[in-house]
């Protein structure tokens, strides 16, 4: 289902969005349980904390920066609220700010590094 929206820099514009599609959003609020942003056309959105990543996400901060523009999928879009459900998971679009995250390590990453090591101490005893 898509919604018609009259662009606010020319009324002569009319921009389409469906679920599904990816825009430019930038975050206005962070929250514990997840992101609001500033859509095109006057929408708002808000990113929630189990849509920003496949990791398992502590500090919604870490990921998002207020006035940093960042790609996002909509996933459900509320016409009458002018609202948009938004995703950063499944494209691999988050804005992490805190690359080391990523990088560093953290979450599964040291278990797969490891488990090798375990294998070889095996069978080595």
């Amino acid at each position: 289902m898509s919604t018609i929206i009259k662009n606010e820099e020319n009324e002569s514009n009319v921009q389409q969005f469906q679920v599904g599609d990816i825009i430019t959003v930038t975050p206005t609020g962070i929250k514990e349980f997840g992101v609001f942003c500033k859509c095109p056309n006057g929408f708002s959105g808000l990113i929630h904390i189990s849509r920003i990543t496949p990791k398992f996400v502590k500090n919604v901060s870490d990921y998002f920066t207020i006035g940093t523009s960042v790609k996002a999928e909509i996933t459900g879009i509320d016409h009458t609220k002018q609202q948009l459900s938004l995703s950063t998971k499944e494209q691999g679009l988050v804005a992490n700010n805190n690359s080391s995250i990523e990088e560093n390590g953290k979450g599964f990453a040291p278990i797969r590094e490891t488990v090798d090591n375990w294998f070889k101490k095996e069978e080595n005893n």
